[in-house]
């Protein structure tokens, strides 16, 4: 295992498990356990794995490992695959697929209760889970868990349940068979009595969880069988939301408090909301045909017209999207609905420059995405006849800047943090607004020191970790546009490592001769240098090795320096580590190590060059020297390394390598 930090830190990026996962980045932290995206190490195909750190403090080894007994045994294309579990330095993890999306719980809150088509859309592929659990698995599971937070809606709009840390297999000797857990909202009475359960538990979980899609409201059924709350499909307190009369006889019988006046199956369950939904269907065939029949042309025409204008159907996807990606965007239109896909127009509007919105594309779906920072709109309509009607609610979508940060960061060298992707439209002002906390403690971002806040004009700002530890980085972006709205964008954060020394993984070295070691015509190989009198190729000591590159004095311009060429590719971050002596090096002098970006097809430089310079004195040991950056993913750039020194002094440089840190 490479690169621990103290029991109970983070795992920083590149740390190896096992000799086969590498850990990327921390991708969430909780109370109970800790999540990191990581990949396979030795296959061609990079597929993101999630590896899943316990905690001990909060969630108990037993429960832990009953997840993964439970896990394993399941093969369902709605359930996350369970790869590998283990224990290393004294701490338990779990690989598995890691699953991209957001929670129900995450997008009701974020965006309001779901429409009831789509709800239900949801609800059957939960049931599909359920009765696979149920009955289809190789041994019987009760989940016991049930809830928004615990279904994950991927961005192909699939509906994936997680977290089986309380689960239960009837008569067998696992270890959650012994757990009393529960979620106080959505536990069933017998659960929370520390009585039996078995499926009908998970109906009432069921039964609430679609309860709260439905009007965002969570909480136990009080009154369940004819209570006001129950009579008007929402909990005490809650928004009005209207509930067809069906819904609310099947909300009611799932939440009987007795389990055996509930659903006794999800394949039951199921089965009365495909009846409700076809009931609708009927109902609406039937209601055009007795129009037809038993009034004349005008009135016909009237109940048509009220009986297809579509409702505004809410828009599924992210209400926030990093500036320069894309992200899917949906009608959720009702399994009914029979409309041609074709005549849904979808347009946009840029609320910071207010004007004629933009037809962008048709069909149910619409990529969204823009190089421009801002808040827009997006809105389906119905286009027939050469008229337009709404078809989906507005859209509001936030276009927030991306934050380009180095996971791992040396103590007391400068780091570039960047704001890439963004192109400002006609009209449209930036300013970029850097903070940075840490080190970062236990409570997270909140308990830690600001200990950087810096405005700026240019996508980029400078700065020195003085300290070791974790640290939280963050962008936000001002936008200001001639004639329309200002508004203030805020980026994720991002976690960065600060240490005494960055680890290089040898399989990700991408230059060769790195250290020097290679000789060809008296220099080493791949390396050229400048003015030889004052950079020699020294064979007589090496930090790794017997050679390394050494700089005489020279007061003056860079006039000597040794420069190596190395592909890059598109899209990929990358950093430079190399290592230097120091001996009598003057107050003012300068060691430096750069970065240019020329074109793989003619001489001119693509990219703003990037430089880190070390404030070193005196005679030191071998130190390391970093610097981080990132290529876009419409340049591939030769990158030029160059090393140069000025000044009083003796520098030595020596391993120096060009890693892909992605």
């Amino acid at each position: 295992m490479v690169g621990h930090n103290e029991p109970g830190g983070v795992l920083p990026p590149s740390t190896v498990l096992q000799n086969r996962y590498r850990i990327i980045r921390l991708y969430d932290r909780g109370g109970s356990a800790t999540v990191y995206l990581a990949e396979r190490l030795g296959v061609d195909e990079r597929v993101p794995l999630a590896v899943k750190e316990l905690n001990p403090d909060a969630f108990s080894l037993a429960e832990f490992k009953n997840e993964v007994n439970v896990l394993y045994s399941l093969n369902h294309p709605n359930l996350p695959k369970v790869y590998d579990f283990f224990e290393e330095g004294g701490r338990h993890y779990l690989v598995m697929d890691f699953v991209q999306g957001r929670t129900l719980k995450d997008i009701v809150l974020g965006s309001g209760p779901l429409g009831e088509d789509q709800a239900l859309d949801y609800a059957l592929q939960v049931c599909d889970i359920m009765s696979y659990l149920h009955g289809g698995a190789e041994r019987k599971i009760i989940h016991r868990d049930l809830k928004p937070s615990n279904l994950m809606l991927t961005p192909s709009g699939q509906v994936k349940l997680l977290d089986f840390g309380i689960a239960r297999v009837p008569d067998s000797r696992l270890p959650g068979n012994l757990l009393h857990a529960f979620t106080e909202d959505y536990a069933s009475p017998e659960q929370k009595a520390n009585l039996p359960t078995d499926e009908r538990s998970d109906i009432y979980s069921f039964g609430v969880t679609l309860r709260f899609l439905l009007t965002g409201e969570a909480g136990p059924a009080e009154e369940a069988e004819g209570g006001r709350a129950a009579r008007d499909g929402r909990a005490a307190g809650a928004r009005p939301v209207r509930l067809s009369r069906e819904v609310r006889r099947i909300l009611r019988r799932c939440l009987r408090p007795d389990p055996e006046e509930r659903y006794q199956s999800f394949d039951e369950l199921a089965r009365d909301i495909r009846a409700y939904r076809q009931a609708k269907r009927t109902r609406l065939t039937r209601v055009l045909r007795a129009a037809a029949a038993g009034v004349g042309l005008i009135a016909l025409l009237l109940v048509g017209k009220w009986a297809l204008v579509p409702s505004l159907h809410p828009v599924a996807g992210p209400d926030r999207v990093e500036v320069g990606t894309s992200a899917l965007l949906e009608v959720a239109l009702p399994a009914a609905w029979s409309g041609s896909l074709q005549a849904i127009v979808w347009e946009m509007v840029d609320t910071q420059s207010p004007g004629t919105p933009v037809e962008t594309r048709r069909g149910r779906y619409l990529s969204f995405g823009s190089n421009c920072l801002g808040v827009f709109q997006v809105q389906a309509y119905l286009e027939e006849d050469g008229r337009r009607r709404p078809l989906s609610e507005v859209k509001r979508i936030e276009v927030y800047p991306a934050l380009a940060a180095p996971a791992e960061a040396l103590v007391g060298l400068p780091v570039s943090l960047r704001s890439p992707g963004a192109v400002p439209a006609s009209g449209r002002e930036y300013t970029w607004i850097w903070e940075v906390w840490g080190p970062v403690g236990g409570g997270g971002a909140g308990d830690a020191p600001l200990v950087l806040h810096e405005v700026t004009t240019e996508p980029r700002c400078r700065h020195t970790f003085l300290e070791e530890g974790e640290y939280i980085v963050q962008v936000s972006a001002r936008v200001e546009a001639a004639g329309g709205v200002e508004v203030t964008l805020v980026g994720e954060r991002k976690t960065v490592s600060v240490v005494e020394e960055i680890a290089v993984d040898p399989e990700r070295v991408v230059n060769r001769n790195g250290g020097f070691e290679e000789e060809y015509d008296r220099g080493p190989v791949h390396w050229v240098l400048v003015y030889p009198g004052r950079v020699i190729h020294d064979k007589t000591q090496g930090r790794s090795g017997t050679r390394s590159l050494r700089f005489e004095p020279w007061s003056g311009a860079y006039a000597s320096y040794a420069v190596q060429l190395v592909p890059l590719e598109a899209g990929r971050s990358y950093q430079i580590t190399a290592w230097v002596k120091g001996e009598n090096v003057a107050e003012g002098a300068r060691i430096v190590l750069e970065a240019r970006f020329r074109s793989s097809v003619d001489e001119t430089y693509v990219l703003r060059e990037e430089s880190v310079s070390p404030d070193w004195t005196g005679t030191f040991p071998w130190r390391q020297v970093v610097l981080w950056f990132t290529v876009p993913p419409d340049k591939t750039p030769n990158l030029e390394v160059y090393l140069k020194f000025s000044g009083e002094g003796r520098v030595w440089f020596d391993d120096c390598y060009v890693v892909a840190v992605d």
